[in-house]
């Protein structure tokens, strides 16, 4: 019962807040942690601590040159990362 109040309370503070970039945690209660989407209210679980935040804004995606080319940069900075990420655990 606890946990279905936490649920609602957090949709209705999320709905009348407006806040997009808050986030709250849920305690393991005897239900257990929340997960998965509740209107706009979603809830997950990260290296074992439970979480819920709001379901994020449409984005507006025109994929201008410029916005393509920032990609394209990115991308290639992730495959060099993707590479080298097994000699930085070891060294780390």
């Amino acid at each position: 019962m606890a946990l279905l109040f936490q649920i609602c309370f957090f949709v209705l503070y999320d709905t009348y807040n407006q806040k997009k970039n808050s986030m709250g945690r849920i305690k393991k209660g005897a239900l257990g942690g929340f997960s998965g989407k509740v209107g706009n209210v979603v809830g997950a679980s990260w290296k074992g601590i439970d979480y819920i935040r709001s379901w994020p804004a449409k984005v507006n995606d025109p994929k201008t040159k410029e916005q393509l080319k920032q990609r394209g940069r990115f991308s290639i900075t992730l495959d060099f990362l993707r590479t080298i990420t097994p000699v930085l655990r070891i060294g780390f």
